[in-house]
This record gives C-alpha cells, structure tokens and sequence, in this order.
C-alpha cells in the first residue's frame, strides 16, 4: 500500500489499529462483496487480524526533490564502492 501512495507523490503520516466501531454502520466486505454463505457478517471476519488505518498526506515538490536527490546520492555512493571492489 506504501509503494502505491509513494508512486502517485503521497508520503505515510501515520497509522493505527482500524476500529471499525470508530466508522458507524461499516460492514467488512472482500473485493467480489458479500456472499451468502462465504462472508461472515458484523465484521468477525476482521475482528482478530491486523487491519490498520492509514494516513497519507502529498508530499511537496521541495521533499519529492530532496527525496530524489538523496537517492540519486546513495546510488552513486552503492557505485563507487561497487567499483572499489
């Protein structure tokens, strides 16, 4: 999920424990939705996972530059110690 926000510019401010009683009348349901006799109803089939909650803000142009210039930075460092061996 990180690598997805992190390709369209986004950056992970934080995350949680998703608590679905913070979110009134949610009901967990997979891709295809629910299927009688598969789903399980009132959320148990994520009552004992790990869901968590993600916060993603836009990073700006002055970081995703920063960013790049530090990768572009370690890259060349990873190459010149490639090239001492």
């Amino acid at each position: 999920m990180k690598s997805i926000a992190k390709s369209e510019g986004l950056t992970c401010l934080t995350s949680y424990v998703f608590d679905p009683t913070l979110y009134p009348g949610y009901e967990h349901r997979r891709t295809l939705g629910f299927k009688s006799g598969v789903s399980i109803g009132d959320n148990e089939e994520i009552a004992y996972t790990k869901c968590r909650t993600f916060v993603f803000v836009y990073k700006s142009q002055a970081d995703l530059e920063a960013d790049a210039k530090l990768l572009n930075a370690k890259k060349k460092k990873t190459d010149e110690d490639d090239n001492d061996e």
